[in-house]
This record gives structure tokens, C-alpha cells and sequence, in this order.
């Protein structure tokens, strides 16, 4: 503040360009002058010029004491308590929440409201002030929970059997494509697609029944960069008693462009488990062939046009099961392969994790045992070659499973999850976003609540720390399933499932968008 302490009139006028910023000053009279940041401000009188002098524009730092809630959803109200963030937000002055801007609805001195910002990167916790270009961050994270933004279910009505959503994907434009089964007019299960558009809108659907008119399914979905959907599963075909390996190609309209279908040496189940493709159009199956050892780890690339470029197979120690559940690719065409295999005294089964370069070359493989039945189920990549697998374990009697590897196969960290009601949680889905936290669907057992498996999701940081966790029960208190989950790059969160809403009926196609 400057006073006229004198007995003349006054004005002051910035030194550097020659603008009056007060007006005339009686005697008496004062002006207040508000810098936005700190440094030295020269002034002069605009009727008196040989009068001069200097403000030193200095801010204490900021301090925060609390913030509340810690947990929330995006679009509610923060409210941040400290000292010194200045009567009116200047500039230079602002809220991060995970490095994204908090838009300050309310703003004193010391105290702050804002809006948490939808986005993937509001959700890693860490809340910060900055005054005058002096940043301050709260000791406590904050945690923003998902919104529901919509959810689609779909069953053959006149049938009310078994259907579900086993596979999800996204493209380059937001749509979303779904993959599984839903029951036929003989109440058998054939092959189901769906693209949704953005807003959970109908595309178009195709359904794929075998020769065989009997139970089949698609088990997993992946897109490339046009659009194109890559299908695989499992499909009876005419005049085969037994299951073989399906795949398909439908152009972004729905049009089929090809199909194959293949199995092992044996006139034996079959089983297509998993999809990649790479930004070349190459793509990846992963899944279990019938052999003279019972079902080998299987792992087949194709080309953009459907030819086969390698295939490799590989039979555990036992000589009994051992699968392939899923696959992912990076950028550099490496393809990563993880299921399980069956291994002495007791036949267990043994979570496996293979990486290839893009010959087809083993370049490591990787193996965990909770001397039990431990599967793994799903698997991701990130742009910097770490692995991601989510899974099972045996535990109380079965825990969720979830392992983040390094692109050397190097264990960076683990995480279990086991409900309440120390029963059978498994994890079938995961998803990882820009930011690197990790995301995992699948279902938790809660016989303590009367309920029985409620779909599950957590979301952990990059480190591995929980961040949030969500659950779904539907109306028959039973027989929810979270399979697959995928993210965007805005944070909106994906899970396709099954839901049981009545016990007059069987399980429904489930699909949620969430926001973060």
C-alpha cells in the first residue's frame, strides 16, 4: 500500500511503461498495489517526475493444513485449508490434482474450493497449491473414485440362458468392442460381437453360430489402427465332436474379411483364448492345442492378410495340461504369452509367463507357484516393455493375482487381494493407462454379505498401491463377473462382464463405462 503523506496531490505511475495506475492521490489518500509475482517494482509521481521510488514485491510460501474429503469423484468439490494462498487467485497461482489443472471456485487466503478435473491423472492423489510460482503439495494423497457414465446389458429374452461379455477393446475414435456369447434358440451359445459407438450406442452385432450348433464362444477382441476387429474364441465345427480354435476378421463396418479355425495333432478340444495385434497388422493367438501330451501352450502369428507366420507350441514337465491364456505385443513386435502349466508332485497348475521376439524366439519365461491352482489370465505391455499379468492363486482357497515385470522379466512388484469373506476371488482382466497406474476386473466372493461373486475392479498406482477399489451386485445377489477391462486415453475405465439381475433368469452380457 502507498500512502500520500504529504500535503500536495500525487500520482503513481508505473516506471516502466509511463502508465498511471492510481489516479490522483489527495493528501491522505492511499493506493493498493497487487503483484503477481514477486520481484522489484520501480514507480514514480505522474505530477511530480523527479519523485521516485521502489516496492520489493515478496510472498511468504504457502502451507496447506488439510484437505477434505480424501476420497471422492471427479467433478465434486475439494476444499484445501492453509495459510498464505492470497486473498484473490493471482497469477502465477493455481491446484494441481495429479498434475492436472483443479479449476478454484472459491479463493481466499486461507482457504481454497475446486473442482476435481476429469482425467486419468487426477486420480494418482497428489494434491498441490502453487503462489507466486511457490509450489506446495499436501502430505496425503487424494483419491478420486470412478463415475458410472453408462451401462449395457443384452440377453436372448426368449431364451433367458447363460450370455456374456468375455473381451473388450477400444479404437482410435472411442468406439468399443465387445466379444462373447449369448444363447441361440437351443439354448446353446453361439459366438457374439457388438461395436458400440462413444456415447454405449449400438453399431451393429454379429453372431457366429459353429456347424455344430453347439457351444460357442468368443473369448477375446483386439483392434487395429483402421478399425478392423480381430475375434478369437472356440466353435464346434460340422461333424467334429470337439472344440477347435476360431478366428476372425470383421472390417470396422462389421464385414466379415476372413476366418480361420485350427487345433492340434489330436481329434481332441481345442481351445482360442487370447489376441494382439501390432501396429504392422500383424496379430497374435494365444491359446491350448490338443497333443499327445494333453493341451500344449500355444502362441500363433499371422500376417495382415492371414497367413501364418510362425507358430510355436510348448509342453510342460508333466506332459499334461499346460495353455496359453492371453497375449500382448509392443512396439518392437516382442510378444508376451502367459496361462499356465501343470508341474509335479500334485499336478498343479503353475502361472507361466513367456516372452518372443518377433521370429518366434523364447527369450525368457517366467513361473509362480502357490503349489495350488494359480492361472494367469490376462496380460499387458506398456510403452517401456513393462509386463503386467492379473490372475489367481491359490490362497483362501483362491486370491487375485496381479504382477508387474520389467521387459527382462525382473519382478517389480506384487499384489493379492482376498475378500472379507477369505473365499474364491479370481482376477480375469487388465488394463494399464498413460500414466502407468494398473487397472484389474474380476470377481470377489462376499458370503459374509449374503452375496456371492460381485464383479470387482481395483485400481493400483504405478508402484502397486491401491488407489480405489469399485464392486458391482446385482439384483440376484449372485453370479456378477468382471472379465475384461480396458482404458482410455482420457482415464474412462471399460469392464465387460456378466450380470445376474434375477434368479428367474441366467446370467446377462454386462458393460460399463466409467468415468475417472
Amino acid at each position: 500500500m502507498i500512502i500520500n503523506g504529504g500535503q500536495l496531490n500525487h500520482s503513481i505511475v508505473k516506471g516502466s511503461d509511463g502508465s498511471a495506475i492510481s489516479g490522483v492521490l489527495a493528501p491522505g489518500g492511499s493506493y493498493t498495489f497487487q503483484a503477481n509475482s514477486p520481484g522489484t517494482y520501480n514507480f514514480r509521481c505522474g505530477i511530480h517526475p523527479t519523485e521516485t521510488g521502489v516496492l520489493f514485491g515478496s510472498f511468504p510460501p504457502p502451507t496447506i493444513s488439510s484437505i477434505s474429503p480424501l476420497t471422492g469423484t471427479a467433478g465434486s468439490t475439494l476444499t484445501i485449508n492453509g495459510t498464505n494462498f492470497g486473498a484473490v487467485q493471482m497469477g502465477g497461482t493455481g491446484v494441481t490434482i495429479g498434475n492436472v489443472n483443479a479449476q478454484a471456485t472459491v479463493w481466499s487466503d486461507t482457504q481454497i474450493q475446486c473442482t476435481v478435473p476429469f482425467g486419468t491423472g487426477a486420480t494418482n492423489g497428489n494434491v498441490t497449491v502453487t503462489v507466486a510460482g511457490n509450489p506446495v503439495t499436501f502430505s496425503s494423497p487424494f483419491a478420486a473414485k470412478p463415475v458410472e457414465d453408462w451401462t449395457r446389458t443384452e440377453n436372448n429374452n426368449a431364451i433367458n440362458d447363460s450370455d456374456s461379455a468375455n473381451a473388450i477393446a477400444l479404437d482410435g475414435s472411442g468406439n468399443i468392442y465387445v466379444a462373447g456369447s449369448i444363447s441361440n434358440a437351443s439354448g446353446n451359445p453361439d459366438i457374439w460381437v457388438r461395436k458400440y459407438d462413444p456415447s454405449g450406442n449400438i453399431s451393429w452385432t454379429k453372431n457366429q453360430a459353429g456347424g455344430a450348433n453347439l457351444d460357442d464362444e468368443a473369448r477375446a477382441i483386439a483392434v487395429d489402427g483402421s478399425g478392423n476387429a480381430y475375434v478369437v474364441g472356440v466353435e464346434y465345427q460340422t461333424g467334429s465332436p470337439q472344440k477347435e480354435i476360431w478366428v476372425r476378421k470383421y472390417s470396422s463396418t462389421g464385414g466379415v474379411l476372413w476366418t480361420d479355425s485350427y487345433g492340434g495333432i489330436l481329434n481332441a478340444d481345442d481351445y482360442g483364448n487370447g489376441v494382439a495385434v501390432d501396429s504392422a497388422g500383424n496379430f497374435y493367438v494365444a491359446g491350448g492345442k490338443s497333443s499327445g501330451q494333453g493341451l500344449n501352450f500355444s502362441v500363433r502369428k499371422y500376417d495382415f492378410t492371414g497367413t501364418v507366420v510362425w507358430d510355436q507350441e510348448y509342453n510342460g514337465p508333466d506332459n499334461i495340461d499346460d495353455e496359453a491364456t492371453c497375449v500382448a505385443v509392443d512396439g518392437s513386435q516382442n510378444v508376451y504369452v502367459a496361462g499356465y502349466e501343470t508341474t509335479s508332485p500334485s499336478n498343479w497348475n503353475d502361472i507361466l509367463v513367456r516372452k518372443y521376439d518377433s521370429s518366434g524366439t523364447l527369450l525368457w519365461t517366467r513361473t509362480n507357484s502357490n503349489m495350488g491352482e494359480d492361472r494367469a489370465k490376462a496380460i499387458r505391455v506398456d510403452a517401456s516393455g513393462n509386463v503386467y499379468v492379473a490372475g489367481y492363486v491359490t490362497g483362501s482357497p483362491t486370491n487375485v493375482w496381479v504382477r508387474k515385470y520389467d521387459t527382462n522379466g525382473n519382478t517389480l512388484w506384487t499384489q493379492t487381494y482376498d475378500s472379507p469373506a477369505n473365499s474364491y476371488d479370481y482376477g480375469y482382466g487388465i488394463a494399464v493407462d498413460v500414466f502407468g497406474n494398473v487397472y484389474v476386473t474380476g470377481d470377489e466372493e462376499r458370503s459374509d454379505l449374503g452375496q456371492g461373486p460381485n464383479v470387482w475392479i481395483r485400481k493400483f498406482s504405478p508402484t502397486g498401491t491401491p488407489i480405489w477399489t469399485e464392486t458391482y451386485n446385482g439384483g440376484a445377489n449372485m453370479g456378477d463377473v468382471g472379465k475384461a477391462i480396458t482404458v482410455d486415453a482420457n482415464g474412462n475405465v471399460f469392464i465387460a462382464g456378466q450380470t445376474l439381475e434375477s434368479l428367474a433368469q441366467l446370467s446377462d452380457i454386462w458393460v460399463r463405462k466409467y468415468k475417472q
